[in-house]
This record gives structure tokens, C-alpha cells and sequence, in this order.
């Protein structure tokens, strides 16, 4: 385990990156936002193992000198406390964090100067079932036929690439895919002009594409040769070229727009590209 994982380190980083943000539940009590996110942190510490009654003895040290705490919270005060922080509050205390976190991190010198590199994916996260999981989320098919016992949500994320912080996300469930997910996400986000945008081969959509190029994002996608509807890129792929610029008609708020894409062949050969390759 590094230094910086150690939870000590994690819980003073953190306390110094949240200090300032809201930390207050409805009802004041004993426990707070900021409180059980330092919990939290405290119990999914890597490579170390440990319980709730455990983790709440370590966070007595932390919570009398920062919270004001006269005594350690009950156990079963734990589970109340969890339900009551919501997906607004985790949402503010991951932006505040990244906002400090840009703040106080060095600027590299780059030949794209300050333009953010965003990348977006999508992954299936596996639940506890509840009544409420299993009718909301999807359950897959196993071999046999049988449906699987825990749901998976769809979670898309977005990440600055460079910086390796983590900027939003969105959890989604039956009926909504990747592109619906991300366009929703991008909506929500504070994204500027000049940002670029990485997607995967699952993104790729006119609609999606209108949405990033009217917000003045940049777009780098990974698209098959089989993509459905996208007539351009099939007749790239048997003109036996290596890259071509053309026009793209993407899906604008007020109709078609034309945009000037280039569009490059990915080289099938295994390992990473070396500098003086030939393509």
C-alpha cells in the first residue's frame, strides 16, 4: 500500500479538500455528510480489512477533533446515517473536491495548452436486491436461461484524462442506454469550449454529436466499420484509405448541420504504437 493510501493520509486530504462545503443533514445530530463520507473512506480503505464497529473506534480520533464529537457513534446509527446521504450531496462533495484538487495541482505544459481531454465510458455495476433494484434494474440471462439474482445498473462516467480526476457520473437503469446516459450526463456537466470529448465505440450517434459540437466540444471516437447509419464511415472503410477528411451530417437543434471530420484507420497490429512507425 502507497503512503497516500494509508487512511490516515486520506482522511487528512480529505478533511482539508471538504472543509468549507455543506455538512449539515436536516436534523443535526451526531452524524453529518462529511462525517459519514469519512466513514466511508475509512471502511473501503485498500488492503485493509476491517468492520463497522472497527472503523467507528477510527473515526472517533477524527471526529473529536473535527466534528466535535463527545462520544462514538452506535452501530446501528450508521445504517440512518447512510440512507439519509443522497446522490445530490455525494454529487457536491466529488465536485467540491475536484475544484480544490484543480486548484492546487501544477499545470503541465502540454501542445494543447489548457483544453481538457474528457473521457467518457460506460460500465455495469452489480447491486444488492431489493425490491426496488430488481424492478428498476436490468437482470441478465444466464446460459440456462435463468435470470441472475443481483441487478446491474449502467454507470457512465466522465474523467479528465490528464489530471485523472473524476468529474461526474450518471447511474441509469431498464430502457437506457449509453448514449441516452451520456447525453443526460452532458447536459449536467460544466463543460467548456474547447474541452475534447474521447468515446468508445458504443457513444458514437449524430444526435450525441450535435449535442458536443453546439457546446463547442471537440470529438475523438472510436467507431466501427459496421456502425448502422453511418453511410460516411462504411464508404471510408472500402475505399482501402489509411485517413480522409470529409463531412459528417450531425443531428443540430435546429436540423442537419455538415461538420469536417477526419476519419483514420486503426492499426491492427498488436502492442502500443512506436514513435517512427509507419502507420
Amino acid at each position: 500500500m502507497s503512503k497516500f493510501q494509508r487512511h490516515p493520509n486520506i482522511i487528512s486530504i480529505f478533511m482539508q479538500l471538504t472543509k468549507g462545503l455543506p455538512d449539515r443533514f436536516d436534523r443535526s445530530r451526531l452524524w453529518s455528510p462529511r462525517s459519514v463520507m469519512t466513514w466511508l473512506l475509512l471502511i473501503t480503505t485498500p488492503d485493509r480489512k476491517t468492520c463497522y464497529r472497527r472503523s467507528l473506534r477510527s473515526l472517533s480520533f477524527y471526529g473529536r477533533r473535527a466534528f466535535g464529537w463527545s462520544k462514538i457513534p452506535t452501530i446501528s446509527s450508521v445504517s440512518t446515517a447512510r440512507r439519509k446521504l443522497s446522490v445530490d450531496m455525494c454529487r457536491t462533495f466529488l465536485h467540491g473536491i475536484v475544484s480544490a484538487c484543480e486548484a492546487i495541482m501544477p499545470r503541465g505544459h502540454r501542445d494543447f495548452g489548457d483544453r481538457r481531454f474528457l473521457a467518457f465510458d460506460g460500465s455495469w455495476m452489480i447491486t444488492p436486491r431489493t425490491g426496488d433494484t430488481a424492478r428498476k434494474l436490468h437482470r441478465f440471462k444466464k446460459p440456462n436461461g435463468d435470470h441472475v439474482h443481483n441487478p446491474q445498473g449502467l454507470l457512465v462516467a466522465a474523467v479528465a484524462v490528464f489530471r485523472r480526476l473524476p468529474l461526474d457520473w450518471i447511474f441509469v437503469g431498464k430502457g437506457v442506454g449509453e448514449r441516452t446516459a451520456m447525453g443526460e450526463l452532458v447536459d449536467r456537466m460544466d463543460l467548456r469550449p474547447g474541452d475534447v470529448a474521447l468515446l468508445d465505440r458504443g457513444f458514437p450517434s449524430r444526435k450525441l454529436f450535435g449535442v458536443l459540437i453546439e457546446r463547442g466540444i471537440d470529438i475523438v471516437a472510436r467507431m466501427s466499420t459496421s456502425s448502422a447509419g453511418w453511410k460516411e464511415v462504411q464508404a471510408f472503410a472500402k475505399s482501402n484509405k489509411k485517413n480522409a477528411t470529409l463531412e459528417l451530417t450531425v443531428q443540430g437543434s435546429d436540423g442537419p448541420v455538415s461538420v469536417r471530420a477526419r476519419l483514420v484507420e486503426r492499426d491492427r497490429r498488436p502492442g502500443r504504437p512506436r514513435k517512427g512507425c509507419k502507420p
